[in-house]
């Protein structure tokens, strides 16, 4: 039975190549993009939606690590509208989490809370605590984004 690969050899593979692009993601943004691609084409070929889900954000940072920043919105807004779509609430979301940590890039804590607290919400009803969990981290970095932001104010009135 050589040169045939089972589920878990293609699973192996992917989770290979998404560690390789999480690492990569800031260093070398496009070779993270094409790891990570790579990993979520075999995540969805396997039918491990989380996995799946877990290397799309992994695209998202690489193209932010590569200055496109409105491509990077565009790509999640277009996969949330198609989750919204379709009634798959895991995918709205893992969409509507990234979405919030796009938001801490640009800087609108309101926005981040938004998305995060909806996403949480989410993952709490889907029994995912430690996707809810980083919902909740999204929010804490986008209040310490603020309470530095406020910080030079706050230290010009002394």
């Amino acid at each position: 039975m050589s040169g045939v690969r089972g589920v878990g050899d293609v699973s192996n593979d992917a989770v290979r190549q998404l560690d390789q692009a999480r690492e990569l993601a800031e260093s070398q943004p496009d070779q993270a993009l094409a790891l990570a691609q790579r990993a979520e084409a075999l995540f969805n070929q396997a039918g491990d939606d989380v996995q799946a889900g877990e290397a799309f954000r992994i695209i998202v940072s690489a193209t932010l690590c590569r200055g496109e920043q409105e491509d990077a919105f565009q790509m999640v807004t277009e996969r949330l509208a198609s989750a919204r779509k379709t009634g798959d609430r895991r995918s709205q979301a893992m969409m509507m989490l990234t979405v919030a940590e796009l938001y801490v890039v640009r800087g609108d804590p309101e926005l981040v809370r938004e998305n995060a607290r909806a996403a949480e919400a989410l993952f709490s009803d889907l029994g995912e605590p430690s996707l809810a969990a980083k919902c909740k981290a999204a929010e804490v970095q986008a209040q310490l984004q603020q309470g530095s932001a406020a910080m030079p104010a706050a230290l010009s009135t002394f």
